[in-house]
C-alpha cells in the first residue's frame, strides 16, 4: 500500500489516486483522503499545496491523449524555462488528457514545479494549522496583534485577516458549496471554481463570489468593496456555515463598487468609488508590471496594496532587478514569483513575511 506519509508535492502531484480526489473525487476517495488528513495532520500543508497546483493547471479530461512528440516539446520548453530562472508567466492551453494520463502530463510540467516550490517552501504559524482529529472540523483565527495576518485556504483562496478579527473556515471544501464566516475585516482573494461558489457570512451579510478579489468590513458598518471580478451580497438568514438561506434584496457588484448596509431601510446601497482600488485591473496592469524593477520597490508596492508587513535584508536584495508581469495574480502566486526570481524563499508568521535569499548577482 502507498505510503503517503513519506510523500512531499511533487509526489502528490504525479499520484492518480490524489488527482482524482482533488478535482472531484468518488464516495471511496472522498472518505480515504478525510480520514488519511485526520491521522496525519501534519501534511495539511504540503496536501493543500499539491492540491492548489493542480486545481490551477485547469484540467479537461476527455479522450483526446497528447501524442508523446507533444509531451516531449512541452518537457524541453518547461525545461529550459526552468533553466532560465525568469519569472515571466507563460499561458498554456488545457491539457487534453484521459484520468489515466493526468501523472504523464504533470511529469513534464515537474521540472518547473519543482523548482519552484523547493525554493519556496511556506512555513506557517501553529495558530493558523486546523485541528484534524476531528471530521469537518472548523478552524477559527482570530488576530489579536496590530499586523494583518496572511491565511491560505485548502482550495487557494486567500485571506488577509485585519487586527481585531476573527476568520472560520474548513481544512478542506466538502459538498457544492465553499463557506467561511468573517467577524471584523478582511481583503479576500478567491480562486476561481464556478462549480463551487464561495460565499462568507459577514454579520448580517452573505457574500456569494465565484472568483474575484473584495474586502469586508463588518463592524459598526457592514461594507464590501469589490477590487477585481463580481459579487453578490444580501442579507444573511442564517448566519452560519452549512445553510445558505438569503432573501430576494441583493445587490451585485463588480470592480470598484461598495455595497453599504443601512440598517433604517434594511437594505444595502451600491455606489461607485472616486477613486479606482490599486488591485482593480486598470490600476495593477500598471502597478504591477516589471522591468528591471528594484526588489524594494516591488516589495513597496505589495505592502501598500495588501496592507501587509514584509521584512527583508535590504542591503542583499534592495537593489535586485525584477522583471515580472504579475497583475493578474493572487499574493500568494506574487511572492512565489518574485523569489524565484532571486532564488529566495519567504515564510509566514504572525506578525509579518519574511523573504530570505542571497541577494542577486551583479546586474
Amino acid at each position: 500500500m502507498t505510503d503517503y506519509a513519506k510523500y512531499e508535492v511533487e509526489d502528490f502531484m504525479t499520484d492518480d489516486f490524489f488527482i482524482e480526489w482533488v478535482i472531484g473525487g468518488s464516495v471511496e476517495s472522498n472518505q480515504f483522503w478525510e480520514e488519511w488528513l485526520a491521522i496525519h495532520p501534519d501534511r495539511g500543508l504540503i496536501v493543500t499545496k499539491a492540491g492548489q497546483l493542480i486545481r490551477s493547471m485547469a484540467f479537461k479530461p476527455n479522450e483526446e491523449q497528447l501524442s508523446s512528440a507533444e509531451i516531449r516539446s512541452m518537457a524541453e520548453q518547461l525545461g529550459a524555462y526552468a533553466m532560465n530562472g525568469k519569472t515571466r508567466v507563460y499561458s498554456m492551453r488545457p491539457f487534453k488528457r484521459s484520468w489515466l494520463g493526468y501523472a504523464a502530463a504533470i511529469i513534464s510540467i515537474f521540472i518547473c514545479i519543482t523548482l519552484l516550490f523547493t525554493q519556496n517552501k511556506t512555513a506557517v504559524s501553529t495558530s493558523e494549522i486546523v485541528d484534524l482529529t476531528k471530521k469537518n472540523a472548523l478552524q477559527q483565527v482570530n488576530n489579536h496583534t496590530a499586523l494583518p495576518k496572511y491565511i491560505l485556504l485548502a482550495d487557494g483562496s486567500s485571506v488577509i485577516l485585519k487586527k481585531n478579527s476573527s476568520l472560520t473556515y474548513p481544512l478542506t471544501f466538502a459538498g457544492k458549496n465553499r463557506e467561511v464566516k468573517l467577524i471584523g475585516e478582511a481583503f479576500f482573494e478567491v480562486s476561481k471554481d464556478a462549480a463551487h461558489p464561495f460565499y462568507v457570512h459577514s454579520g448580517k451579510m452573505l457574500i456569494k463570489v465565484l472568483g474575484t478579489s473584495f474586502t469586508v468590513i463588518a463592524g459598526k458598518e457592514l461594507k464590501v468593496v469589490v477590487n477585481t471580478g463580481r459579487v453578490r451580497v444580501s442579507k444573511d438568514k442564517d448566519q452560519t456555515i452549512g445553510s445558505i438561506r438569503t432573501d430576494s434584496t441583493a445587490v451585485v457588484l463588480v470592480a470598484n463598487q461598495l455595497a453599504t448596509y443601512q440598517p433604517v431601510k434594511d437594505e444595502f446601497k451600491k455606489q461607485m468609488l472616486s477613486t479606482p482600488l490599486m488591485l482593480s485591473p486598470e490600476i495593477a496592469d500598471k502597478e504591477f508590471n516589471f522591468h528591471d524593477a528594484e526588489f524594494s520597490m516591488v516589495i513597496a508596492k505589495l505592502t501598500k496594496a495588501y496592507g501587509v508587513s514584509i521584512v527583508y535584508d535590504a542591503k542583499k536584495m534592495g537593489h535586485c532587478l525584477i522583471t515580472a508581469s504579475l497583475s493578474k495574480y493572487h499574493f500568494d502566486e506574487k511572492l512565489n514569483y518574485i523569489c524565484k526570481a532571486l532564488n529566495a524563499r519567504y515564510t509566514i508568521t504572525d506578525d509579518n513575511i519574511r523573504i530570505d535569499g542571497e541577494g542577486c548577482k551583479e546586474q
